[in-house]
């Protein structure tokens, strides 16, 4: 059996930047596929803060919820801390967008995020609901 190659900091970086931009052009198959297949997916402060698990599963709850409140966003990344023993990428961004009703959304994340070879295992986001209320 082959081991999976592990991501360096730039890789891992590139990785959590084109699943963003997947999630802002609303394209959650692209970033469905950037999971490994039992990729995890949390939020524990979101409307659903039981974790989502497999890339599947995701797929579909992202294609189903994300349009039923938010119109258009975008990521900015501010900073990020890489462990490469654990394969552990730490990043701080903001969000800046729109919901459904035309009201602004405006947001600051934490988001943990391990890797598992070149895909993600799991996803971890923090972030204030009551900027979607």
């Amino acid at each position: 059996m082959l081991a999976l190659q592990p991501l360096d900091r730039t890789a891992a970086l590139a990785l959590v930047r084109r699943f963003l931009d997947a999630i802002a052009a609303m394209d959650f198959d692209s970033a469905a596929d950037m999971l490994s297949e039992d990729g995890i997916v949390e939020m524990p402060f979101g409307p659903k803060p039981a974790p989502v698990e497999g890339r599947e599963a995701m797929r579909e709850s992202f294609k189903h919820d994300v349009p039923l409140f938010l119109a258009r966003i975008a990521f900015t990344i501010e900073r990020a801390t890489f462990d490469l023993e654990e394969q552990r990428l730490v990043v701080e961004y903001e969000s800046d967008g729109a919901l459904v009703d035309g009201r602004p959304y405006r947001n600051r994340y934490i988001g943990t995020w391990d890797f598992r070879g070149q895909a993600i295992a799991q996803w971890r986001e923090y972030y204030n609901p009551l900027k979607l209320a």
